[in-house]
């Protein structure tokens, strides 16, 4: 079942230098220093260091040589001279750089709170401390991980090198192989008798990565008994899916550092994993199904004012609350500000969740779709992912396809909302129109659909709201009047698109909550879409 999509896009090169000037501005205009701008420096200038080695860029020594520096800042919470940083970042833009290069968002530091310092905290609690170091991180986020352990090993007096990899091949079986420049560094290391840190985020579902790079420095000659694991989550080994796994991962020490550690000061009440459900709903047959490990964090202040969310670190969280902010500032959302350590801050706003598609929701719903439409532009991309996951999910539960012809039109690319659901939408107490929750982060993060059409989130609220005929028509016709945009010529395929969507990923989500509750609940999620999709593409054989 596809569910999870494609996390890698391409950016002109130019763009990528000019975000991280901006972010380099933002720190020698603070009147005191934040860590919050040095952090974004940090990521920024990792993700271009990943970029360039990707592409085999030699200019990739220079932002690695910046991505170290801020790393040094964050570690030792010190402000960079101004003088320090400009003449790298004069060299990095004087330099020879590819016209585009390839970018993946690192999803710890954007969705799971995986802050570079919690690494730190790991090592701290190890107490390691090696008469040297060689840190290898695993690229994308490795970049930017493998600076601040070596940031940190380097505070400590410990001499430290680092490097990174890109692993190749199956996702289940990937493979590394170390330049010659690297060996040679491996080399020189084993001789000083170091200790060898390879980071990353995950294991993720294989463990491939972090085995194949474990491997690799075995036949460079290091000892398995000097190569640590350095990772986000203590695996299973015996699930992991990378063949041999827990044969293969016995021989190295695993050191997990720990997520969400970092927090807004007020933030004193979990409220993820669910839990929110305990405030919105009466009774726990109304709850929706929720894929726990996969929620955003979330957590109420010591008084139960306010809701801190995890939204993403430096630019990653930026983006979201932009949208956020004018969302609420159009009337369709509630107010939010950055707390700090990636986190948005909203007010808590008593009042009910909708329960049933009545008239002034629909209403409300067509207008929100056509704000959206309007002012949630992106620029113009591709749907050939969604309908190619479209297509196997569907040829996968059903057993037959959905037609040759089957095709989503793009006429209003937008960034989705993306959480069209019921209980998504909140009536205040206190009066006025229903508020949209949870309105900016779903529409571009590493679920599908990503970036597409408006049409796909009044398919959602059509399926979601279990309008009847009558119902979409009206709601479908509002939304024309108010956008100008004649959707219901493009509407179908969207409402099989989506529904083919959420089949997946309750069918995987269950799964992966397997003989939890929350299994039960994906598994009648998955029969209600299932039965649509049946229903739907039925019907369009007959027509």
């Amino acid at each position: 079942m596809l569910v999870f999509r494609e996390g890698r896009c391409t950016i002109p090169s130019a763009v990528l230098l000019r975000q991280l000037e901006s972010a380099v501005t933002a720190i020698s205009s603070q009147q005191t220093n934040s860590a919050d701008t040095m952090l974004t420096a940090l990521l920024q200038a990792g993700e271009l260091e990943c970029a360039l080695a990707d592409a085999g860029s030699e200019v990739a020594q220079l932002a690695a040589a910046l991505t170290d520096y801020f790393a040094n800042c964050l570690v030792e919470k010190a402000s960079p001279p101004e003088n320090a940083v400009q003449p790298l970042l004069q060299a990095l833009s004087g330099a020879p750089l590819p016209l585009s290069l390839t970018v993946s968002r690192p999803e710890g530091f954007a969705y799971y709170a995986l802050h570079p310092l919690d690494f730190v905290g790991a090592l701290v609690l190890a107490g390691d401390r090696p008469h040297g170091a060689v840190v290898v991180g695993i690229r994308s986020i490795g970049s930017t991980l493998s600076a601040t352990v070596r940031a940190h090993l380097s505070s400590t007096r410990i001499p430290c090198n680092r490097f990174t990899v890109r692993p190749v091949g199956h996702p289940f079986d990937r493979r590394v192989e170390l330049s010659l420049s690297e060996r040679q560094q491996v080399e020189r290391a084993i001789a000083g008798d170091a200790a060898f840190y390879v980071v990353d985020e995950g294991p993720g579902l294989s463990g491939s990565s972090f085995l194949a790079t474990a491997e690799a420095l075995l036949q460079a000659g290091v000892l398995s008994s000097k190569i640590s694991l350095l990772c986000s989550s203590q695996p299973d080994c015996n699930a992991l899916l990378a063949r041999n796994a827990a044969e293969r991962w016995r021989p190295f020490r695993t050191i997990q550092a720990k997520a969400g550690s970092h927090l807004p000061a007020d933030a004193t009440t979990f409220f993820a994993a669910g839990r929110w459900r305990e405030f919105c709903f009466k009774d726990q047959e109304e709850w929706p199904a929720s894929w726990l490990p996969m929620e955003r964090l979330k957590f109420l202040s010591s008084e139960e004012r306010e809701l801190f969310r995890f939204d993403g670190f430096g630019a990653y969280g930026s983006q979201v609350r932009e949208r956020y902010a004018r969302v609420a500032e159009a009337g369709y959302g509630p107010p939010s500000e950055s707390a700090g350590n990636g986190f948005t801050q909203f007010p808590m706003i008593k009042g009910t969740v909708s329960s049933r598609a009545t008239q002034p929701m629909i209403e409300r719903a067509a207008e929100y779709c056509a704000f959206r439409s309007r002012e949630l532009a992106a620029e113009v991309v591709s749907n050939s992912a969604v309908e190619e996951m479209a297509r196997v999910n569907v040829e996968r539960e059903l057993g037959w396809g959905v037609g040759e012809n089957f095709h989503l039109e793009m006429v209003r690319p937008v960034i989705a909302d993306g959480k069209m659901a019921m209980h998504e939408w909140l009536e205040p107490q206190a009066g006025g129109l229903a508020l949209k929750l949870d309105s900016a982060a779903h529409g571009d993060d590493h679920f599908f659909p990503g970036p597409t059409d408006i049409a796909w989130d009044l398919a959602g609220a059509i399926i979601e709201w279990q309008m009847d005929e009558s119902a979409a028509d009206e709601f479908a016709r509002r939304y024309e009047r108010l956008a100008n945009d004649r959707v219901r010529a493009r509407l179908r395929p969207y409402q099989i698109a989506y529904a083919a969507f959420r089949m997946g990923y309750s069918k995987m989500a269950a799964a992966a909550m397997f003989g939890q509750e929350e299994e039960n609940r994906f598994r009648r999620e998955y029969n209600f879409y299932k039965e649509i999709l049946a229903r739907m593409l039925a019907l369009r054989a007959v027509v």
